[in-house]
């Protein structure tokens, strides 16, 4: 009891408010389960990638017409290391909005464990490594991550690793898991480059014995080549004969950190980029002082990235945001502040969770709407004699998952082929609602799922009443 009461003595204020705001940090993670980013088109996007591939053995994008290089285009070319690790998950406990959710935060959490191991064996501060892991589950990039179905989350699982083998000399595997992180997807290119900057920042030695070790790194990442082709047969189809509709991937100047800083509502974000950028020039006066240059070089690696490829994609901020913050805190710690500034960015990002739950407390679908909705597609469908062919919105892909076919601007030539269809009255971006699907067929309406976010219909094409006329 004697021990208890020191420890508690010994508290500052900083470190107090850092466990109250990590608690309300928690309870935000909880609150916002599927209301964070409700009607997120990337969660059955994502997930219907995993089904095709697991369950039609199918590479393409079948549920939302989309073709590689415009998009993923399924698992092609790209994925297959996240669709089967999902796939197992989600048939362990359903293609449910809880499966996705779980996936998201059990990688996105087990990968900056991963990282927290690697920098702790690498010789980091305990402390630093404390506070920044707390400040980096609170920040927006890893949030986002950690609260939705795309790939994200997987590759930066096999980033923790990569960097936590590094650390521990395992160097020609963390070089094989590297390459293993850029067939999750593109971006999965800043795994290699982190394994690389961390080897030759955190493991010092003599010019013989750093190029051998990256050789070894290198030769790990040759070993993979062979098994990307396995999982990839069709790859080099896709990559010599392209899709040549679509619109491909639109192009930013800033690539995606104009996407993460500028196009967010209300820029919200240009206080943590005043912070990044006043923190840079603290870095060129106090350089000195730290001496371990990991987040320095990844963080100019990372920006010259998003610069020279134009990828325009905010998810990707978060790969860019772990080694800003991290050099962030090297700094903060150069000053003794360290503490502080975990307390005022939980200050700055805590309320603005409260704020999202308010806004979208009574947005989006739950599970139990989806399951409702689930049934009764079932109970219409047992009244047509046809073969089920769902059409509707790409928020409700979990109601049926192998009958599904999303209605957006380009799977419009789908719906002639639809014996259901199942929509809202709601005018957005990549959805057709029902008024607009209605154009493209006819459509008898049948039922009415009233849910407290928004009324789903369900409609049987006009097919299948003609022979009772």
């Amino acid at each position: 009891m004697t021990q208890l009461n020191k420890r508690l003595h010994s508290l500052r204020m900083p470190d107090v408010g850092v466990y109250f705001l990590t608690a309300l940090l928690a309870a935000a993670y909880v609150l916002l389960w599927n209301k964070y980013r409700p009607y997120n088109i990337d969660d059955s996007w994502f997930s219907s990638f995993s089904y095709n591939l697991c369950h039609k053995h199918s590479e393409l994008d079948d549920a939302f017409g989309g073709r590689f290089p415009n998009g993923m285009g399924g698992t092609v070319v790209f994925g297959k290391l996240a669709a089967y690790p999902q796939c197992v998950l989600y048939d362990l406990f359903g293609w449910t909005l809880t499966s996705l959710q779980i996936f998201a935060k059990l990688t996105s959490l087990g990968g900056v464990i991963l990282i927290a191991l690697a920098l702790l064996k690498a010789g980091f501060e305990r402390s630093l490594v404390w506070l920044f892991v707390i400040s980096f589950i609170a920040m927006e990039p890893f949030f986002n991550m950690a609260n939705q179905g795309r790939y994200e989350s997987v590759t930066f699982l096999f980033m923790g690793a990569a960097l936590l083998l590094v650390s521990y000399g395992r160097i020609t595997f963390a070089g094989f898991i590297s390459a293993a992180a850029v067939e999750i997807q593109p971006i999965g290119i800043v795994v290699p480059l982190f394994a690389a900057i961390f080897l030759l920042t955190t493991r010092p030695g003599s010019r013989r014995e750093m190029v051998r070790s990256c050789l070894r790194l290198a030769a790990g990442g040759l070993a993979f080549v062979p098994f990307y082709f396995l999982l990839h047969p069709n790859a080099m189809d896709a990559i010599t004969h392209p899709d040549k509709g679509g619109t491909g991937n639109e192009i930013y100047l800033l690539g995606f950190l104009h996407n993460y800083f500028i196009d967010a509502k209300y820029y919200r974000h240009i206080p943590e980029l005043a912070l990044f950028t006043i923190s840079i020039f603290l870095y060129i006066k106090n350089r000195n002082k730290i001496d371990n240059k990991f987040a320095i070089y990844s963080f100019i690696s990372l920006t010259t990235l998003s610069l020279v490829t134009g990828w325009g994609n905010f998810n990707y901020t978060v790969f860019w945001y772990f080694p800003a913050l991290l050099l962030v805190f090297q700094i903060a710690q150069s000053y003794r502040m360290a503490a502080w500034l975990c307390l005022v960015l939980l200050l700055y990002v805590v309320p603005q969770y409260a704020v999202a739950y308010m806004l979208n407390r009574h947005s989006g679908f739950t599970q139990a709407d989806i399951t409702k909705i689930s049934e009764q597609i079932r109970k219409v469908a047992a009244t047509d004699q046809r073969p089920l062919n769902i059409f509707g919105d790409y928020a409700l892909w979990f109601a049926d998952p192998t009958h599904y076919n999303v209605a957006g601007l380009g799977t419009v030539n789908r719906a002639g082929l639809a014996t259901m269809a199942v929509c809202r009255d709601v005018t957005q971006k990549y959805l057709l609602s029902c008024d607009q699907i209605g154009q493209l067929v006819k459509l008898v309406p049948v039922s009415i799922v009233d849910l407290p976010s928004s009324k789903v219909k369900l409609f049987l094409t006009e097919a299948t009443v003609s022979p009772q006329r």
